[in-house]
């Protein structure tokens, strides 16, 4: 069935063992790291865009180089373990309105003269959003077991996935025009090796008098592993184009920001697309002349070129300064045709450590971050539950020379 597809689509890969190897032999050769969690002062920090971009591009003037490992998996009403698996339906249970499946998993390493000013990098990436309703997560678990409800009903299915892996260049601006304002903003292009998508829409019905069901629905299916009859021939390789940037306003005790992630466009040439309509009330005569009722099935094959919007992300976070008690923020993420992903951070700073703890209120997991000496760890609550729906970690390393 089309989630149970779509969650094998998105089923995590990234191998970080050889990253990790590198990043631990740079920290022996480099045991005089600076603090990453420093505080710096503000005015020694400011020096003009043109100052900062020739110290960055002229003659490669690296003075900071990062490598940094990144797991975000999230999936509602159904625990991560179960993703993939021919059992799922049986496990599956959805929450109330619309329910998110989320997969974001990087390795990356960039160089930057600066804390401000310009920072390139290399990336590699897998990225997949699954939304759909309640309704219909919870009667496509139904059909897929096989069960015959005790009473009529009938749903209207919302099902959208879109994914994609691959890897490519990361550019980043940072900088602080004026007192209390800082920006940074960026580009990010992908050669996409894996580019994936479903939708379902329509209406089902189900009739328990005659345990019939009743469809006037259609299920599209793109994606590079896709194989068509008479297939021409594929492009190798997608792109992917995509826009990030922040704004940040603080004052001696409070704070505001705002960003946008992950804006921009996927793009792929022949592509294999399939849509099937599926029609169970189509009519015909009989040689006798008698009306006849049987499902009708449509598909059509194609391969177009394919430009899908990426799943963005908007956030928005508000922040307090607590005196010698740290920091309380609150955050939120809004995800497009979901809502809000809303979380409460408190962070503090005892000598070289930096700590946060941050609850998310939507994944009902803690999320544990802690920087020491150019480290920077993340591990999620959840993580050491055998039916978690929430897995999050990242390790980081910074080193300025």
């Amino acid at each position: 069935m089309v989630v149970r597809h779509a969650l094998g689509q998105v089923r995590p890969r990234l191998k970080p063992a050889l990253v990790i190897a590198i990043m631990l032999g740079c920290t022996l050769a480099q045991a005089q790291a600076r603090d990453i969690g420093a505080a710096v002062p503000f005015e020694a920090e400011r020096t003009s865009d043109a100052t900062q971009a020739a110290e960055a591009w002229s003659g490669l003037d690296v003075r900071q180089w990062r490598l940094q490992l990144r797991s975000d998996l999230y999936s509602d009403g159904l625990a991560l373990r179960y993703f993939g698996q021919k059992n799922w339906s049986d496990n599956a249970r959805p929450r109330s309105g619309m329910n998110l499946v989320q997969i974001d998993q990087s390795a990356s390493m960039s160089v930057s003269s600066s804390d401000q000013g310009h920072q390139l990098g290399w990336t590699r990436r897998q990225m997949a959003r699954l939304v759909a309703s309640e309704d219909t997560v919870r009667r496509i678990s139904q059909i897929d077991r096989g069960e015959n409800a005790s009473e009529s009903w009938s749903w209207r299915p919302d099902l959208l996935l879109r994914g994609f892996s691959g890897e490519g260049l990361d550019w980043t601006y940072r900088s602080s025009p004026g007192i209390g304002w800082s920006w940074e903003g960026g580009l990010q292009w992908l050669r996409l090796s894996r580019l994936y998508g479903r939708e379902l829409t329509g209406a089902v019905s189900y009739d328990a008098a005659d345990q019939r069901y009743g469809f006037q629905a259609q299920s599209s299916q793109v994606g590079s592993n896709l194989k068509l009859p008479f297939q021409k021939p594929v492009e190798t390789l997608g792109q992917a184009l995509l826009v990030h940037g922040h704004i940040h306003w603080r004052s001696e005790s409070f704070g505001l920001s705002a960003g946008l992630r992950d804006w921009g466009q996927l793009r792929w040439t022949g592509l294999p697309q399939q849509v099937l309509r599926l029609n169970s009330s189509t009519s015909e005569r009989d040689e006798n002349g008698f009306v006849v009722y049987k499902p009708s099935i449509q598909g059509q094959n194609s391969q177009p070129v394919i430009r899908w919007r990426a799943p963005y992300t908007f956030d928005v976070a508000a922040s307090w300064r607590l005196g010698s008690a740290g920091q309380l923020s609150l955050q939120g993420d809004r995800v497009p045709d979901f809502g809000w992903l809303p979380s409460l951070r408190w962070s503090r700073t005892l000598g070289p450590l930096d700590g946060a703890l941050q609850w998310r209120m939507h994944q009902r997991d803690l999320l544990m971050q802690a920087q020491w000496h150019g480290w920077s760890v993340a591990l999620s609550s959840q993580g050491f539950r055998r039916n978690a729906h929430s897995q999050v970690w990242t390790l980081a390393y910074l080193h300025r020379f």
